[in-house]
């Protein structure tokens, strides 16, 4: 236990400035007992401010640039009509990880998840839609080239 404590201890010396505020801004029960407490010591310990509103404002900043590049990525695909945007809407909707106690949870929050169904019913219409669409355009070429019947 105390090796494992060891351990954890190194890897919060490790982090830089803006990750320990960052994990400090997930909160004391996203950790086991005692990890929090040794990230709280290391901010102190480096003299850094970890008040609610800055915590918060880090928290804020971190999800909001994590989570909008993804959905730019998943919701362009998706109306493009691709599998790409259907692959990415799954992808949100089931992926999980385990968390500090082995069970495993959602990676995204519920609203993401619901972003990741929108993405998914987007991709399959475009698809019914983009097909016919493509096929009678190729169909219109052909025939102004000359090429079709």
């Amino acid at each position: 236990m105390k090796t494992d404590q060891r351990t954890i201890q190194d890897q919060i010396i490790g982090l830089s400035d803006s990750e320990l505020l960052l994990r400090i801004a997930e909160g004391r029960e996203s950790y086991r007992e005692g990890v929090y407490e040794l990230l709280s010591s290391e901010a102190k310990r480096r003299g850094m401010q970890y008040e609610a509103p800055a915590l918060d404002e880090v928290k804020e900043g971190y999800i909001k640039n994590d989570r909008s590049n993804i959905l730019i990525f998943g919701y362009a695909f998706s109306f493009l009509g691709g599998i790409i945007g259907i692959i990415t809407g799954i992808y949100i909707q089931a992926a999980k990880m385990k968390d500090n106690d082995g069970k495993k949870v959602h990676v995204y929050n519920p609203e993401m998840r619901n972003h990741g169904k929108t993405m998914i019913a987007l991709g399959f219409f475009m698809m019914l839609i983009g097909l016919p669409l493509l096929w009678w355009a190729l169909q219109m070429i052909f025939y102004f080239l000359g090429l079709g019947t």
